[in-house]
């Protein structure tokens, strides 16, 4: 088949205004995230200040093992979320399900204990932790400013579960970086305040991000 002058012309046009783009790669994403997660947690830890017995090396079981699952929580979020912005045949997305499975356990054994204590447990429903579930929903801001904007450069082909995503992955490390201030080891603190972050963050990101993934 011949190319005639004319096909070859509109194609050096349409190449012209072409300029090279930088692959996507999960491990730029996550470095990314990282970085800002990073962030987020130092700006968290600068404002507030550390708990003295972070400092002094002498942390309950509770404190370790709710702000770890956290953690966890928000890497497997924040990994899957970065993972749906380049769509393979075959990925599953679903190590995050466990991660919230375990993170679940927390407002259990919250209900659990409450209902064992109370009365005495209302002690642990005051200002102190309205005011640590409001920073740590507002503290993962920067963590979602970079996810979402990490997604829009590519195509996620489920808009809504990469919401979700980056509500949960914002929450989680928010909550996380408040934590290491919060002086409160209840676990009926950890397992209703340091879960609201969470669950509210997941649902505004469900409800709101995918409007701005749309494409």
């Amino acid at each position: 088949m011949t190319v005639s002058p004319d096909t070859d012309r509109l194609i050096e046009n349409l190449a012209a205004g072409l300029k090279p783009v930088s692959p996507m790669t999960f491990r730029k994403g996550m470095v990314r995230v990282m970085g800002a997660a990073t962030i987020n947690v130092a700006i968290v830890a600068a404002a507030t200040g550390l708990r003295p017995d972070l400092l002094a090396g002498l942390l309950s079981i509770n404190f370790i093992v709710s702000n770890g699952v956290l953690l966890v929580l928000a890497l497997a979020a924040a990994s899957t979320a970065v993972g749906m912005a380049s769509p393979q045949v075959g990925n599953q997305h679903e190590g995050w399900k466990w991660a919230l499975a375990m993170a679940g356990l927390l407002p259990l054994a919250a209900v659990v204990t409450a209902s064992r204590d109370w009365p005495a447990s209302r002690i642990y429903f005051g200002l102190d932790d309205t005011v640590c579930a409001l920073v740590g929903t507002c503290a993962g801001l920067l963590t979602a400013i970079v996810l979402i904007a990490w997604l829009r450069r590519g195509a996620p082909v489920h808009p809504a579960r990469a919401g979700l995503l980056v509500g949960i992955a914002a929450g989680a490390i928010g909550i996380f970086g408040y934590g290491l201030h919060c002086p409160i080891n209840s676990i009926v603190h950890f397992g209703v305040w340091h879960a609201v972050p969470v669950a509210v963050c997941g649902a505004v990101g469900r409800l709101l991000i995918p409007r701005i993934l749309r494409w």
